[in-house]
C-alpha cells in the first residue's frame, strides 16, 4: 500500500484527493501546522445550512483567534487531517514512513511547514511540490523550487517552470458524481469573490446580467462576506456558507452550473469549480478558451457573448430536456475517464520513477 503525506492544508481538491487515493488502496494523510483560524470546524445544529446552522466547537490547537465568518468550515476534523507543529514533523514522518510528500505551493511558496523540503531530505523521501494556484500575468516568472518533482495544475505554467516538473491537471473521485437527485436550483455557480477580484466581479456579472434578461438568478455558493460583493449582491442571491461535506449536494442540487472563476482572456489556467460540477453530472457553461474542445470533448458548454450566454441557459432550462441529458452524461463521463486524480498521479510518480 502506498504512503503518501499532503502538507498545504484540507481544501475542497484534497477531500476529492483523499477520497480518489483511498479507493485506489493508497493511504493519505493531511498534516498541518500552526496557522490559525485553520481548520475551521463546526457543528451542525439542523436546519439550512448556514452560518446560523453551525456553532462553533473547540480547535484542537486551541487557538486565540476567533473563527473566521468567511472560508470553508468541516462539520468535523476527519482522523486523516491531524495537527503536527513543524518541530515534530521529522518524528512524525520518521514514524509514519511515507512513500512520497506532496507538498502544496501557493504559487511560489510552500503553505505551512516550511521545513518539509528539509525533513524529506534527511528521511530520504521524495519531495514533491504541488502549484495549484498561478497567477498569469504578463512578465510572471516562477522562481525554481527545491523539490524533486514540480507538479502544476494550469498548463499556462508549463513553459516557465524550469526544472524538472509535470502536469498533475485537477481531477475527481468519486465524492464528484450525479446522485440522480432533483435538481430544484436553476442556476448556480461556485467560487470566491473578494477583495482584488475585479476580473472575477466582472465575469460573475456577464452572467448574472445574462440571466436577469431571461428572468432568472444565479444563486452563488461560497462567496466571501455579502460586503464584499458590491453591487453584485444586488444581481445575484449569494448562498449562506455550508459544510466542506455538503459540497457536491449544492452542485448536484442545480441544474446549471456557471463557471465564472475561468476568466476570460487567460489561457492555460482554470477554476476547479469545472471538474467539480462536471463531474457531478452538471452541464456548466464558462467563457470560450480554445484549450477546452480537446480537454474536456465538447462537454464543457462555452460562450463569447452575452446572446450566447441566455441561449445556452435557456436551452438547458427550458427548451431541451434532451439536450441537458446528453451533456450531463458527457460532463460526467469525460472528467472521469480523463482526470481521475489518483490515475494520473499513480502515472506521474512511475514515470519519474518516485516510486
Amino acid at each position: 500500500m502506498k504512503r503518501v503525506a499532503y502538507l498545504g492544508g484540507y481544501y475542497p481538491a484534497e477531500q476529492s484527493i483523499r477520497r480518489s487515493f483511498t479507493d485506489h488502496g493508497a493511504d493519505i494523510i493531511f498534516p498541518y501546522d500552526a496557522i490559525p483560524r485553520y481548520p475551521m470546524v463546526y457543528e451542525k445544529r439542523g436546519g439550512h445550512s448556514s452560518r446560523s446552522s453551525y456553532k462553533a466547537v473547540k480547535n484542537p490547537v486551541n487557538y486565540s483567534d476567533p473563527l473566521p465568518e468567511t472560508g470553508f468550515c468541516m462539520q468535523t476534523i476527519p482522523k486523516h487531517v491531524m495537527f503536527v507543529p513543524q518541530k515534530g514533523l521529522h518524528d512524525y514522518f520518521d514514524k509514519y514512513k511515507p512513500d512520497v510528500i506532496v507538498h502544496r505551493y501557493y504559487l511560489d511558496t510552500p503553505y505551512m511547514h516550511s521545513n518539509a523540503r528539509e525533513v524529506a531530505v534527511k528521511l530520504g523521501i521524495p519531495y514533491v511540490a504541488y502549484r495549484m494556484e498561478t497567477w498569469p500575468l504578463p512578465g510572471y516568472t516562477i522562481n525554481p523550487i527545491d523539490c524533486d518533482l514540480m507538479l502544476y495544475a494550469n498548463k499556462c505554467d508549463e513553459p516557465l517552470i524550469n526544472q524538472k516538473k509535470d502536469w498533475w491537471c485537477w481531477g475527481v473521485s468519486q465524492n464528484e458524481r450525479n446522485l440522480h437527485k432533483p435538481r430544484l436550483t436553476e442556476l448556480a455557480a461556485f467560487g470566491l469573490v473578494g477583495h482584488n477580484s475585479g476580473q472575477k466581479h466582472d465575469s460573475l456579472s456577464f452572467y448574472a446580467q445574462a440571466a436577469k434578461k431571461i428572468d432568472k438568478t444565479i444563486h452563488v455558493y461560497w462567496g466571501m462576506a455579502t460586503e464584499e460583493w458590491g453591487f453584485l449582491a444586488r444581481d445575484v442571491f449569494i448562498q449562506p456558507i455550508f459544510a466542506l461535506e455538503e459540497q457536491t449536494e449544492f452542485m448536484n442540487g442545480c441544474k446549471v452550473a456557471i463557471n465564472y472563476e475561468s476568466v476570460e482572456g487567460m489561457h492555460g489556467c482554470w477554476s476547479y469549480k469545472i471538474w467539480q460540477t462536471m463531474g457531478c453530472g452538471t452541464p456548466t457553461i464558462t467563457r470560450y478558451k480554445p484549450e477546452y474542445l480537446k480537454m474536456f470533448d465538447g462537454a464543457l458548454l462555452q460562450c463569447n457573448t452575452d446572446l450566447e450566454a441566455r441561449n445556452l441557459m435557456s436551452e438547458l432550462l427550458h427548451h431541451n430536456d434532451a439536450f441537458w441529458q446528453h451533456i450531463s452524461k458527457k460532463s460526467e463521463e469525460v472528467v472521469h475517464d480523463k482526470y481521475e486524480w489518483f490515475t494520473n498521479f499513480d502515472r506521474i510518480m512511475r514515470e519519474h520513477n518516485l516510486w
